[in-house]
This record gives C-alpha cells, sequence and structure tokens, in this order.
C-alpha cells in the first residue's frame, strides 16, 4: 500500500470514528450554563460595523475572543437559534483538528500507526466532550485548529527552509490567540519540538547522527522566532487586562510563594507515580494537604512502547510531559482565567 493511500484510509477511518461518536451532540440543546447569554441573549451576533467593532474591543465573559465571536456570528447568520447547527460546526472542527494532528505528526515521525493512535485518543477522549458538545466552548476547537497549522506550518519551515512556512506559522499563531489565549504558550512547544522530533538541536549531540542539522546550534525559538515576542506579549496582555476588569484573572496575589513550595511534593508525586504513564487528567488544589488526602483524581493510561528501545520510550514520554506543562502554565494559579486552575 501506497503512503498516500494509507494516509488517505488513516484520515478516513479517523474522521468516521470522530462523526460517528459526536453525531449525538448535533440534538442536544443549549447548555444552561453560559449558552443562553453567549448565544441566546447576546444582542451583537448579527452582521454590523458596531458587532464587528464588539468583537474586536469587547471583553464579554472576561476574555478576548474576536475571532470565536466572528464564528458565533457566522453561525448566527446561518443557523439563527436553532442549536443544531452551531453543534455541527464545533463537531466538524473537531473532526478536522483530530485530521490535521495525524497529518502533523505523521509528517515529522513518519510513523502512521502511532500517529494514528495518538490522533484518536486526541479525538475520543473524555475530556474534549465538553469542547464539543458545549457551544460556548467553540473557543477550544477553534483554536485548537490554529494551533494545529501553527506546528505544521513550523514542521513545514524547519524541513524545506522556506521562509514563507515561517511567517504562515505566525498569522496561524497570532490569529490563534485571537480565538483563545491560551495559545500563548506555543512558542515553548515549538522549542520542545526543535528537540524531538525535529532534531534541530540536543542536549547531548552524540546521541544525534552526525548529519542532523542544527545540532548544537541556539534553538530556533530562540534564535529565530524573535517575530513571534510581541504575539506573545499582546496575547498576554490582553489576557490579563480584559480579564482584570471583571475579575476573571487571578496573578498569584492570593497563592503565595510558600503555598508554591508546600503544593511541590505533591507534583514530584504526580511525576514519580505515573513518570511511564500519561496522566488524563490532574487535580492540583491550592491547599496541598487537600491534594495529599485524595484530591489526585484520574485514569492513567499506559503507553506501552513494545519493541522499542530505551531511548525511543523515553523522548516521547519526557517531550508529552513537557507539552502537559508548558501548555497548561496559562491555566495555573499563576494566571487562570475566570479564577478557575483547570481550565482557561
Amino acid at each position: 500500500m501506497t503512503k498516500n493511500r494509507l494516509n488517505l484510509l488513516l484520515i478516513l477511518a479517523l474522521c468516521t470514528v470522530t462523526s460517528a461518536i459526536y453525531a449525538q451532540a448535533a440534538y442536544f440543546p443549549f447548555h444552561l450554563l453560559d449558552d443562553p447569554f453567549v448565544i441566546l441573549g447576546n444582542t451583537h451576533l448579527g452582521f454590523s460595523l458596531d458587532s464587528l467593532k464588539w468583537a474586536f474591543t469587547s471583553n464579554f465573559t472576561g476574555n478576548w475572543l474576536p475571532v470565536t465571536w466572528l464564528s458565533f456570528m457566522v453561525d448566527h447568520a446561518l443557523f439563527g437559534k436553532v442549536p443544531m447547527g452551531y453543534h455541527i460546526v464545533n463537531v466538524l472542527l473537531h473532526v478536522v483538528d483530530t485530521a490535521l494532528l495525524y497529518l502533523l505528526l505523521r509528517y515529522m515521525t513518519g510513523a502512521a500507526w502511532r500517529s494514528a493512535a495518538v490522533a484518536a485518543l486526541f479525538a475520543l477522549h473524555p475530556l474534549h466532550v465538553e469542547s464539543v458538545a458545549w457551544i460556548t466552548e467553540r473557543k477550544d476547537v477553534l483554536s485548537a485548529l490554529f494551533w494545529m497549522g501553527t506546528l505544521f506550518f513550523y514542521a513545514a519551515y524547519v524541513k524545506q527552509g522556506d521562509r514563507k512556512w515561517f511567517f504562515l506559522s505566525l498569522a496561524s499563531f497570532g490569529i490563534g490567540l485571537m480565538a483563545k489565549p491560551m495559545l500563548v504558550t506555543l512558542p515553548l512547544v515549538l522549542l520542545l519540538l526543535d528537540y524531538w522530533p525535529l532534531q534541530r538541536f540536543s542536549l547531548f549531540p552524540l546521541c544525534l547522527p552526525s548529519e542532523t542539522p542544527g545540532v548544537g546550534e541556539i534553538p530556533a525559538a530562540f534564535g529565530e522566532d524573535p517575530v513571534s515576542h510581541p504575539f506573545r506579549s499582546i496575547g498576554s496582555y490582553c489576557l490579563v487586562c480584559t480579564g482584570r476588569s471583571r475579575g476573571g484573572v487571578v496573578i498569584g496575589y492570593l497563592y503565595f510563594v510558600r503555598t508554591r513550595f508546600q503544593c511541590a511534593p505533591v507534583l514530584c508525586q504526580i511525576l514519580g507515580e505515573h513518570a511511564s504513564t500519561c496522566q488524563a487528567r490532574y487535580f492540583l488544589p491550592h491547599a496541598p494537604d487537600r491534594a495529599l488526602g485524595g484530591g489526585l483524581r484520574g485514569a492513567p493510561a499506559t503507553v506501552r512502547a513494545g519493541d522499542q528501545s530505551e531511548s525511543d520510550k523515553e523522548i516521547p514520554i519526557c517531550r508529552g510531559w513537557n507539552c502537559l506543562v508548558y501548555y497548561h502554565a496559562p491555566a495555573g494559579n499563576r494566571i487562570g482565567p475566570g479564577g478557575s486552575t483547570v481550565h482557561g
């Protein structure tokens, strides 16, 4: 079977299974939490100059989300106040995100079946039900689209060296920030991708083939990505300012250094117990005694490495943990939109 045909079959399988699982969401009503005032009671969703101005200047719900509001405006023009259309768009976005994730991993690693397995876990993981089935959480599936696009364009730039992919990556990153400011941590993930699987630099150069480009050089996320610094700064500034104006951002004033050090053993316990597993969900409350007294919840899914060597098993797990920590930084108790430390 040719490479293109295998890719097509795996993408069709992923899209079919994901669509089948989430098709039931099309028949759900508007959720009583947030949907009534975000969609039903929002008088700014009609297309007009005033509505466009509102989308780019409003801090409604305590966040700056102009691209998300524009998507709701399109939905409102097409479906009015019928929830089915909104749900279908959420499902379609999630299906596209899944396909892009497979293509991204396949492009970077060359491993078709393992990439499909990771994409399937992403598509069907229970934690994504909220983002797909809850209309107000459109910002999650929409920002994920630009997250995947940013990574894909960046990988193409690394492999081909054409600057157009670099600027497309920046453009996707900027649009993604306007869908959800959570993407502010994405450049740190690019740095991790430079280490593995793109292998643009190495902490241990002898472990990489001698012909590997960029070994020992300054990582691209520091040396080649100065243009993204304003994007990150603007995104962070908008996240903090819009949230503080509605009491929606907690900036470490309530949780002092002593509390953070008290929580450190809890994090070490989590990492120690699940160093070789994917901990799907974790809860790190501000009071460390509650955490040790039963606050740790989640169903770890063991990653079986099969016949891989020790080095092959170690790198993906370490990179996965780092991606998890860096990406969830805005949702921690240092900066938490909406006062939440679980999701932003």
